[in-house]
């Protein structure tokens, strides 16, 4: 791998240097701490390897992949420990064999890991050697190789940022073993990557997903948590693109310039501090969301990122553009799309945001009906957005908020949704309430509830406000009705009837109306108004 070790001799200040082979066969030299590794297969549930699959993983399986030689550990094995292939120095290609090593990191922390993927292991002794390794995380690959979803490691070999090493380049990308060649070699035999894709007990019981997983550019100061099917935990600072920010929909001019990743922040927002902000986010970027190729160019559309179908027919990032060309061509990979899964605040499909400052209406789009303040007036006034807030944001497609209720376990629980403020005050400082109590008791309170913005249709074809499922009856409005009842009482006062002796006649009781048309005003609510 082109290593050198350094052994100072002991008193005389003099150093020597070491290839790797000579390091880790020099009786002298201690062996290294840190090796390399290919993982066959991952034991995320050793509750499902049976006899049978554990004795072949034992003795080398029906896949040709090769024996244990630490079965022992077998029994009781942590999870997520994992099957792999010391490939340090090319040392496969001599001792073909493969090692349990459990993980590293205690349960607290489990890194993500698949058959085929490349990581690294420590032996706890390496001098003595204990034929036992812990592996500690996937390595690192260069960034035109690696991927969130899945990181072929031997791409290294063949790929370059520039131009391809090989002489005939590859169409798309594939699964190369080494360089390609016998002397070249990682794994022994020439289809032991295949072998593994096909006959690993992960892939084989189908719970490794291989999709298409944008990357994320972080700022310096943020601490980022991924995971490998487009899911990130973000402990950084207010971010995101907007409807009025969003990125280019269009290909730039191939330089930095023509298209922007909002990790580089605006001139105008440097220097902005209490920003911070946790963002949790699923499905960044995801073409099937109004985001897809543009046919007439094959320019991904917001923050999706280019493509591309590999050798084994799924889909990944295409994250060698100068060698896998996209339309427009590129001469420059970081230049491809840098705001590739960038925060989309319009288009990311499932975000909780969690900001010490933002505008989360204007982040997020946002508008709001013209709703009346406290107060005898109903007319509406616009909603002003809030600008640089505290703010909490959920948004989702579907968004559920649940409450438990377990007869069984004597659970029962309520939702209370506060605005904190004065209980009945008017001037501006009122309290708001939902409530839905254990019993199934709803309750909205404030100084003023509004239901609906007033759509308003023919008289007793409304419908924006219903009350109960199925409801036909019309609201009554109160004044109207008034009105009309008074104009039939005025009406019927005004009636003259026969006294039944000759052509002269009397008023009806006109005093008796007035009493009922006195109590009109008690059907109007105390509470409430319609429209």
């Amino acid at each position: 791998m082109g290593i050198d070790f350094i052994d100072y001799v002991t008193g005389g200040g003099d150093k020597q240097e070491y290839s790797f082979e000579e390091a880790i066969s020099s009786d002298r030299v201690a062996q290294p701490i840190l090796r390399l590794g290919v993982v066959t297969d991952v034991f995320y549930d050793p509750g499902a390897m049976t006899p049978e699959k554990i004795e072949s993983l034992q003795a080398g399986d029906e896949h040709g992949l090769p024996s244990c030689v630490n079965p022992q550990f077998f029994e009781g094995v942590p999870r997520n420990s994992i099957l792999v292939r010391d490939v340090t120095a090319g040392t496969d290609r001599t001792q073909r064999k493969s090692y349990l090593a459990y993980p590293f990191f205690p349960p607290h922390l489990s890194m993500p890991v698949k058959p085929g993927e490349t990581v690294w292991l420590i032996d706890p002794n390496p001098q003595g050697g204990s034929n036992m390794s812990y592996w500690m995380c996937r390595v690192n690959a260069p960034d035109y190789v690696d991927d969130l979803n899945f990181t072929h490691y031997d791409r290294t070999s063949l790929e370059s940022a520039k131009q391809t090493k090989a002489k005939t380049p590859p169409e798309r990308p594939g699964f190369v073993n080494g360089l390609g060649g016998i002397d070249d070699y990682t794994l022994k035999d020439p289809d032991d990557y295949d072998k593994i894709f096909s006959g690993s007990m992960a892939n084989d019981l189908q719970t490794v997903t291989y999709e298409v997983v944008p990357r994320f550019k972080k700022r310096p100061g943020d601490m980022v948590l991924q995971g490998s099917n487009n899911t990130l935990i973000c402990l950084g600072e207010d971010r995101g693109w907007s409807i009025e920010t969003r990125p280019l929909d269009t290909p730039g001019d191939g330089t930095l310039e023509g298209n922007l990743s909002n990790a580089t922040i605006a001139e105008d927002f440097r220097g902005i501090i209490q920003k911070g902000t946790i963002d949790i986010v699923a499905g960044r970027g995801i073409p099937e969301l109004g985001m897809l190729q543009d046919t007439a160019s094959s320019f991904p559309i917001g923050t999706s990122p280019h493509f591309i179908e590999n050798d084994r027919a799924y889909n990944e990032v295409n994250k060698n553009p100068v060698n896998f060309p996209t339309d427009p061509k590129v001469e420059n990979n970081y230049y491809a799309k840098p705001c590739e899964g960038d925060p989309d605040f319009i288009n990311d499909l499932s975000r909780i945001y969690v900001s010490m400052k933002t505008s989360a209406d204007v982040n997020f789009g946002l508008t709001y009906p013209a709703i009346p303040a406290p107060g005898d007036s109903n007319d509406g006034v616009d909603v002003e957005p809030t600008d640089n807030q505290p703010s909490v944001v959920l948004k989702s497609n579907e968004i559920r908020v649940v409450a438990r209720f377990n007869e069984e376990f004597e659970t029962n629980g309520s939702i209370k949704i506060v605005k904190e403020g004065i209980a009945d005050d008017e001037a501006g400082k009122g309290r708001a309430v939902i409530m839905m109590q254990p019993d199934g008791t709803v309750m909205i309170d404030g100084p003023k509830i509004v239901l609906g913005s007033g759509i308003t249709k023919a008289p007793g074809a409304g419908t924006q406000v219903v009350l109960g499922v199925g409801a036909t009856e019309p609201l009554v409005l109160g004044n109207a009705l008034n009105t009309i009842l008074n104009d039939l009482i005025a009406a019927i006062k005004a009636i003259t009837v026969s006294t039944g002796t000759g052509p002269s006649s009397t008023p009806i009781n006109a005093g008796d109306f007035d009493a009922i048309a006195g109590k009109l005003n008690s059907i109007l609510s105390l509470v409430g108004k319609t429209k």
